[in-house]
């Protein structure tokens, strides 16, 4: 279920993102990105002041930046995407001293031990990829995290409620990401036992498309 060869076209997503008129879409959008950011900055408000940088891989257009931001203000911020015209949209709006986005193929490039962070965060990337890629790119996740830092995944999985959601979004023409491949529980988190413990999880299921929260500490 869920396989597909055609890719997920990021450069095209990132594009037409700003050019969506349907207010319907924009305000589902919005609502169910402040509920997942109200959960992921509650899943690490007691570790903040340990926090002093911060990567999101698979962040291309930031969509949690500013939160992240007004949450621990002091901290670096490095987005790490493969995608130029994502990178791109958000080095405009935001690139300082703090913040950049760097254009990488995290899954098949090497990392620069210059960037390792305390707390290096996904949402909505571990799942664009078959077995083995999952398993690799939740590797990296690690391999970018300082010792002793936090490592946070969010990734969908296929309650009845996501299937029906997915089905009439794909029927109205509105699904983008052909390759998205929701996840069981027990596959990430036998992953990131490898390399950590896990401190918490949660299933966000009021945003409809359900995902998993976790957090591990490397």
């Amino acid at each position: 279920m869920y396989i597909n060869n055609e890719k997920t076209d990021w450069n095209k997503y990132y594009s037409e993102r700003k050019e969506n008129n349907s207010k319907i879409v924009l305000a589902i959008t919005k609502t169910t990105r402040r509920i997942t950011d109200n959960l992921i900055l509650n899943f690490i408000k007691k570790y903040k002041n340990n926090i002093n940088s911060i990567i999101e891989l698979g962040g291309a257009d930031s969509c949690f930046y500013n939160s992240f931001r007004y949450f621990i203000p002091n901290s670096t911020y490095t987005v790490i995407d493969n995608c130029k015209v994502g990178v791109d949209i958000f080095n405009t709006k935001y690139k300082n001293d703090k913040t950049v986005a760097i254009e990488q193929d995290i899954l098949n490039e090497n990392i620069d031990e210059k960037l390792k962070s305390d707390l290096v965060f996904s949402a909505g990337l571990i799942e664009h990829f078959d077995i083995n890629g999952t398993s690799t790119m939740i590797k990296k996740h690690f391999d970018y995290c300082n010792d002793n830092g936090l490592v946070l995944i969010t990734f969908p999985t296929p309650t009845l409620l996501y299937r029906i959601l997915r089905k009439f979004a794909e029927i109205i023409g509105i699904w983008k990401f052909p390759d998205e491949r929701p996840l069981k529980k027990e596959e990430v988190i036998n992953e990131c036992k490898k390399y950590g413990s896990i401190e918490k999880i949660k299933l966000n299921f009021i945003i409809g498309l359900t995902q998993y929260i976790i957090l591990i500490k490397k």
